[in-house]
């Protein structure tokens, strides 16, 4: 999960406190997961939210709703399941795909 990996380093950390203690490789894994619990309570709010932004932006973009549209068109149309027709929609316009990320002019001098 996306939070466990933003605190791994911590995660690790508390485990090789516990296992310094003595505790077993599961019962120092079991008590970091414990001891971070409200961390990881906090960071999913975080992440939850950062998600529904990307996800409201994708709606508001040109590109990804051109996607959009062909995947409908496929499922609709031509009985596609949802994971079919998205892989179609996402491959058909590699043009504006590719659009979205272009190559950057590197200056002949810089300042």
């Amino acid at each position: 999960m996306v939070v466990q990996e933003r605190h791994e380093v911590q995660l690790n950390a508390l485990v090789g406190e516990y296992e310094r203690k003595r505790d077993s490789e599961t019962v120092a894994h079991l008590k970091a997961q414990n001891a971070l619990l409200p961390l990881y309570r906090k960071e999913l709010r975080k992440v939850l939210l950062e998600y529904l932004q990307w996800m409201r932006a994708i709606k508001k973009d040109y590109t990804l709703q051109k996607v959009m549209e062909t995947q409908k068109d496929l499922k609709d149309t031509d009985g596609f399941d949802w994971l079919e027709s998205t892989e179609l929609a996402i491959d058909k316009p590699k043009f504006l795909l590719n659009r979205m990320f272009v190559k950057q002019p590197i200056p002949q001098e810089e300042n």
